[in-house]
């Protein structure tokens, strides 16, 4: 008996982490994939990632509602983020976007019966002052506690990681989440003040001519 097909939807697909999950869920694991954003990819066509794109505002509980309808699985890759320069100048904005999306999506794959749930979240959660220990080992998923995040952006993500779960704890759908740190790689975005620091870097390098000063932060 043929196994049937899983249908997904990628929020924030229309981004650099979320485009390259909806295009492996639908390569590699033959999914249904549907991607929501509120902006179109910057560098592929619909067809090269997802089979449906839903251009909406994932701040409204009736769009996430749609998007998620009929899904057996919903990844929220979704964010109003950029690099730290961009973060910090804009932090009421953010947290009150994010605050949106990540409750709703979350909202709306339980109404919709959805069996699983993932949350990207962000190393910004961790506790600012691990940073300032030049005998930090590295980090571990408990150093997250207790908060201290750097900013308001870090806050959001870990009161959303705790939502997520609660969540799975009172409801029938398994919920998953992952911290990322600095990703890059192709087709990410590398101008504008929202790429992070490893793109931001070879920018400033390929544009620096003889002579220049190159601003490194960090």
């Amino acid at each position: 008996m043929a196994q049937k097909q899983r249908k997904v939807c990628v929020a924030g697909g229309g981004g650099f982490i979320g485009s390259h999950l909806a295009k492996r869920l639908r390569e590699k694991e033959n999914c249904y994939v549907i991607v929501a954003d509120r902006k179109y990819h910057e560098f592929w066509e619909q067809k090269e990632f997802c089979d449906e794109f839903i251009k909406c505002d994932l701040r409204s509980l009736q769009n996430c509602i749609t998007a998620t309808k009929g899904c057996d699985e919903v990844y929220n890759l979704a964010a109003d983020m950029g690099g730290m320069g961009f973060i910090q100048s804009n932090e009421s904005v953010l947290m009150w976007n994010n605050t949106m999306v990540s409750s709703k999506v979350l909202e709306a794959a339980r109404r919709n019966k959805c069996k699983r749930y993932f949350y990207s979240s962000s190393a910004c959660c961790y506790n600012e002052k691990k940073q300032l220990d030049t005998d930090n080992p590295g980090l571990k998923e408990s150093d997250a506690w207790p908060a201290w995040p750097q900013d308001t952006y870090g806050f959001e993500k870990l009161y959303a990681e705790e939502m997520a779960m609660i969540y799975g704890r009172d409801f029938d759908i398994v919920t998953r989440m992952c911290r990322f740190h600095n990703i890059y790689g192709p087709y990410g975005t590398w101008k504008g003040g929202r790429e992070k620091a490893p793109a931001a870097f070879c920018r400033k390098a390929a544009a620096c001519k003889d002579g220049d000063v190159l601003d490194i932060w960090g």
